[in-house]
């Protein structure tokens, strides 16, 4: 179970971290995972939701981290998941009209991260 910083009308989740240590399992991981995102997480697109996770979620979870541990947070690792392969087309809860990953590439090249694109989001 875990939570993505913005989730794209398009299908695509955005996930940003200071360590890492949380992502390879939003990546792969188990067969089956939970995805907690408030309505407030929903934008019209990538582009939109990399914005959200700069302007939006780092000062506060930098505020947080300031006063957790004294020293405030980055986007160190950010992970944009387009899709989820499966082995037989599940219906999706998503579009399955690509992402605006080109348009993501030349904004956010300066980010690392790790990209997934294929398949569909199946219905848990």
């Amino acid at each position: 179970m875990g939570s993505v910083a913005a989730v794209s009308v398009t299908g695509s989740l955005v996930a940003a971290s200071f360590s890492g240590s949380q992502l390879p399992s939003y990546a792969g991981g188990a067969a089956r995972r939970i995805r907690v995102a408030g309505a407030q997480k929903v934008v019209p697109d990538v582009s939109t939701a990399l914005r959200r996770v700069e302007e939006q979620c780092l000062p506060l979870e930098s505020a947080r981290a300031q006063q957790a541990y004294g020293i405030p947070s980055a986007i160190n690792h950010l992970l944009v998941l387009n899709a989820e392969p499966t082995p037989a087309a599940a219906p999706s809860c998503c579009s399955t009209k690509p992402s605006d990953s080109d348009t993501t590439r030349r904004n956010y090249e300066h980010l690392p991260r790790i990209h997934a694109n294929a398949g569909h989001w199946p219905i848990a």
